[in-house]
């Protein structure tokens, strides 16, 4: 990445016992020049909420062939594609013809962000995302998040369940990690317009 706003820093411990994952990590990411605060915490905590030994970010964040965040087989192959946001419907369907061994995830953090993946089902006779996983990050949080920003931060995060637990320099925060359905929210989606 050439230019950067500045380079983040998370010392994470990480409790999920839902998963049986217990670490502690430290995560160091630049900031792109185009992306905003909610975007780059989103990334931290799709990270952790994902979180397994292996997984790293990806080489730029609008990299086309490339996800927000990955893991890699020794022999080159993706085992876990993982996007924070909407991803491009070209892309997507690229990775997902090319990868058909790899866990696909995809991490809204934007209220819209479910809307406009369901405007890219449109036309769809069969669940062609039924493997993929959805979760929604609550956007609030990460305009609290934002509103107290820092570059070097210390996270305490325990998942339970939907439930996130997370201390950030001293705050407390309640929030969740939703899992979504998407097929059910884009069936909702075609009766509302209707």
């Amino acid at each position: 990445m050439a230019f950067t706003l500045g380079f983040y820093s998370f010392n994470v411990n990480l409790n999920d016992p839902t998963r049986g994952v217990y670490a502690s990590f430290r995560l160091k990411t630049p900031r792109h020049p185009l992306e905003s605060l909610e975007h780059l915490y989103a990334r931290a905590l799709a990270y952790a909420h994902a979180f397994e030994e292996g997984l790293s970010f990806s080489q730029g964040l609008f990299e086309e062939k490339e996800p927000t965040i990955w893991k890699k087989a020794f022999d080159g192959s993706i085992e876990k594609w993982i996007q924070v946001g909407v991803p491009d419907k070209k892309k997507f369907e690229r990775a997902l013809k090319q990868n058909p061994f790899a866990h696909f995830s995809i991490y809204f953090y934007e209220p819209q962000d479910i809307d406009a993946f369901c405007w890219m089902l449109r036309g769809s006779k069969t669940n062609w995302v039924e493997n993929v996983s959805f979760f929604q990050i609550d956007s609030e949080l990460l305009k609290d998040l934002g509103g107290n920003e820092s570059f070097n931060s210390d996270w305490d995060i325990n998942l339970i369940d939907s439930s996130m637990y997370l201390t950030a320099n001293g705050i407390d925060y309640l929030s969740e990690i939703e899992s979504i359905d998407i097929w059910n929210a884009f069936q909702r989606a075609i009766q509302n317009s209707n």
